[in-house]
């Protein structure tokens, strides 16, 4: 059992969770056109990259909460361990 990984995991995954429902309420609410053919893709996009500060402070929370004593690794971790 490594809480760093276990953090990394969390972080990555609720950055993942938060990507996906931000898109689909974006596509709900009708401002993707389906006539634009990348739209969905290029929102899938942006909201990954945004989502990755969300990613990181995920990480460094469950790690500090595991008593983890390097949350800056943990970071670096989640940014290079599932780059996406």
């Amino acid at each position: 059992f490594s809480p760093l990984l276990l953090a990394v995991c969390c972080g990555t995954g609720s950055q993942l969770l938060i990507t996906a429902v931000m898109a689909i309420l974006v596509s709900v609410l009708g401002v993707l056109s389906p006539a634009n053919r990348g739209s969905l893709l290029m929102v899938l996009l942006f909201f990954y990259a945004i989502n990755g500060s969300v990613a990181g402070y995920v990480t460094a929370r469950f790690y500090r909460t595991f008593k983890g004593e390097s949350w800056k690794k943990a970071t670096v971790c989640t940014a290079f361990g599932f780059p996406g």
